[in-house]
């Protein structure tokens, strides 16, 4: 950044605290690992119960239910939901009890 009069350049500005992670923030994660953790195992569990639903044949477009692809690919994600809920929880243990 330049200053406007001459053409000296203008000091850098320092920013306090720049880089350091303050005990708070700590908090805020948790929590949203938590929101996180909680939505997608409200997503597993309405996959888990599409899946049930679902038929074996051709998928027909539009009906509402899984058959075919469709119900390969939902099973799928189900398996890539179980990961992940399985991961949070372990991140939500490295984080600390919730007070």
């Amino acid at each position: 950044m330049t200053s406007r009069i001459g053409r000296t350049p203008a000091p850098p500005v320092a920013r306090p605290g720049a880089g350091v992670i303050r005990p708070r923030y700590g908090i805020f994660i948790r929590d949203n690992v938590a929101k996180f953790r909680t939505q997608i195992a409200a997503t597993l569990a309405e996959t888990n119960k599409a899946i049930a639903g679902g038929k074996p044949g051709k998928e027909v477009l539009g009906d509402g239910v899984l058959q075919g692809t469709e119900l390969t690919r939902a099973k799928a994600a189900a398996k890539d939901l179980e990961k992940a809920l399985k991961y949070l929880e372990t991140a939500l243990k490295d984080l600390g009890p919730v007070r």
